[in-house]
């Protein structure tokens, strides 16, 4: 689904609003930021903190629908599409590391005007590594992280960086052997297909040059260093029947945050799924937030 026929309604709670821009962040890149405002009804509630939500590598709204649906019933959520997206406007020169990526968060947070302890960060995946990754560089602190699935490293098969160097003129050949690699041996499909179905759409949307550039340049970030940076209460969601992403580093990350929490919430169809709201509700109300 290319961005112009996206209706942004269809991801967010009954009445809540909705605004998509385009903004400048660094190296000359540009990106998609939809900004969901929740509906107004009777006495105003007590404020919440802004949702900055960071995707996954590549990963597309379609594979957030009922997430986001249940945050924008309460929250303000900026969902940030980061720059290996095919929404954003990169110029050949734009750099595709995970310290790339990470440098357009204290713009993009500076341009959105959001205040120190007034928002968090919930990322997914890549998107939860480019959070802790921003951590140093943001002057204004989210007054929290959730971090679903971070990845500590990417240990991509052997003969994937090779290929994304060379392949990108091959990419709708190559996609169907990926989806059959990717299932045949990463892909837990008695418990958690919906990981091929989230690929799967990825890959079907991607724009395979900043695909490729993505996967050859985070190829060798190691998370540690940044990880010592983060202080403030932060909460990592674990799927251990995920195959795909490593659960051993989801808990190695959260063992790393003094004071964190964790929670494992087992599939993909649940870390997708409105039950996310929930507990991101109680991270927030036992952390006093």
């Amino acid at each position: 689904m290319s961005e112009a026929t996206i209706s942004y309604r269809d991801y967010c709670f009954q009445g809540a609003t909705f605004r998509a821009q385009c903004i400048k962040a660094t190296q000359g890149v540009e990106l998609n930021v939809v900004t969901f405002s929740p509906p107004v009804c009777g006495p105003m509630p007590l404020p919440l903190p802004s949702i900055i939500f960071l995707p996954g590598l590549g990963s597309v709204i379609d594979n957030f629908r009922e997430t986001l649906i249940a945050l924008t019933a309460a929250y303000k959520v900026y969902y940030l599409e980061t720059r290996e997206k095919g929404s954003s406007k990169t110029g050949r020169d734009a750099k595709y590391s995970i310290e790339a990526i990470a440098s357009d968060l204290p713009v993009i947070t500076e341009k959105l005007g959001l205040k120190a302890d007034e928002y968090i960060i919930l990322g997914y995946s890549l998107g939860a590594t480019v959070a802790v990754a921003s951590f140093k560089l943001l002057s204004k602190k989210p007054v929290a992280l959730v971090l679903t699935e971070p990845s500590a490293t990417f240990l991509w098969p052997w003969w994937l960086p090779p290929l994304a160097r060379v392949g990108v003129p091959l990419y709708p050949i190559l996609k169907p052997f990926i989806k059959w690699y990717m299932k045949k041996f990463h892909i837990n499909e008695e418990g958690d297909f919906e990981m091929y179905e989230i690929n799967s759409r990825i890959l079907d949307q991607a724009d395979p040059r900043k695909l490729a550039a993505t996967v050859v340049a985070v190829a060798k970030y190691k998370i540690w260093d940044d990880i010592r940076t983060v202080d403030v209460p932060t909460l990592v969601i674990g799927v251990s029947h995920d195959r795909f992403h490593s659960h051993d580093e989801a808990s190695n990350i959260a063992a790393a945050i003094p004071g964190s929490s964790y929670t494992d919430v087992e599939t993909n169809k649940r870390s997708h799924s409105a039950e996310v709201a929930g507990i991101v509700d109680n991270f927030l109300e036992t952390r006093g937030l």
